[in-house]
């Protein structure tokens, strides 16, 4: 009996460490910035709940996803995709989606290139 009780000892200490899983919280834009912009330019997006892995982190431009480049829990550089027209940008985290509340204008007559 006293050989198991070390044993005990250490499995309740496990369990007690042991943390349940915070409820994922649902993304919030914050700001949107340029408002503009067409194929290829790089857009800022500020927020919370985001999430820091990439994979995660699903945005579109009116239906049309986006490269996500860089992810912070609070800000996100994404690209212009190609196809992309005029509307909303959404952005989904873990299931939980949102979006902008003014529509991202694409402009014509080009594309964006980043000179060296």
């Amino acid at each position: 009996m006293k050989i198991y009780i070390p044993y005990l000892i250490v499995a309740l200490g496990l369990c007690a460490s042991c943390k349940k899983n915070a409820a994922v919280q649902a993304p919030f834009v914050i700001s949107i910035a340029p408002d503009t912009g067409s194929a290829y330019f790089p857009v800022y997006i500020t927020g919370i709940n985001f999430d820091t892995v990439a994979a995660d982190i699903i945005v579109k431009f009116n239906g049309v996803s986006a490269p996500v480049y860089s992810v912070t829990d609070s800000a996100l550089i994404v690209q212009v995709p190609v196809n992309a027209t005029t509307g909303k940008i959404t952005i989904s985290v873990n299931g939980h989606t949102v979006s902008n509340s003014t529509s991202f204008v694409i402009l014509s007559g080009g594309s964006w290139v980043q000179k060296a």
